[in-house]
């Protein structure tokens, strides 16, 4: 028995309409996803760039705490101890700027440190009290002098405590403050 198929003249190319449709879809698809994927790739770049400065900023400030560390205060005049000085070649020869800043415009606690005219000039060598970490690349830090706490009399105990500062700059900038004290005896 044959069997014969009916077919309307006005389902002629029906098929290639639906494959069409079809592949459109898919086409659809996959270009958002694939821009979906782009814009992923770009988040964790940002990322990177963010963690990268965080770190090196770090490191920076690290090495400056670790200068400080290392320093022989006894060695210091004590009129260096008047608070919000900055202090310049941390570990080298330990001197004071004799340019104090007591003054935080946002309060923020970096005093003015926030404006990046502030750490490099327009060469991108870091300016007045910055100096290059040596231990990360596009880091710098700075330190300040705070304030003291304890007795002045001679033989006594006192606890000097320091603002560090790190900077990274790359693709990005990170800024980051930490304290560092140390205790000295008169």
């Amino acid at each position: 028995m044959k069997k014969s198929l009916y077919h309307s003249a006005d389902e002629n190319g029906s098929a290639i309409i639906m494959a069409l449709m079809v592949l459109v879809l898919l086409t659809l698809l996959g270009l958002t996803s694939t821009n979906t994927n782009v814009t992923e790739q770009r988040i964790v770049r940002n990322d990177v760039l963010y963690k990268r400065n965080f770190y090196r900023a770090e490191a920076a400030a690290g090495e400056a705490t670790q200068r400080l560390m290392n320093t022989d205060f006894s060695l210091l005049d004590t009129a260096f101890f008047s608070g919000n000085t900055w202090v310049s070649n941390l570990g080298d020869s330990f001197t004071v700027s004799g340019e104090t800043d007591s003054v935080d415009g946002d309060g923020d606690g970096f005093m003015g440190l926030e404006d990046d005219d502030n750490w490099l000039n327009s060469s991108g060598n870091p300016t007045g009290d910055v100096a290059t970490a040596t231990v990360v690349p596009n880091a710098y830090f700075a330190a300040q002098y705070a304030y003291s706490k304890g007795s002045t009399v001679a033989g006594e105990r006192v606890i000097h405590v320091f603002e560090t500062f790190g900077y990274a700059v790359d693709e990005g900038v990170s800024l980051i403050s930490s304290e560092f004290r140390k205790e000295v005896q008169l």
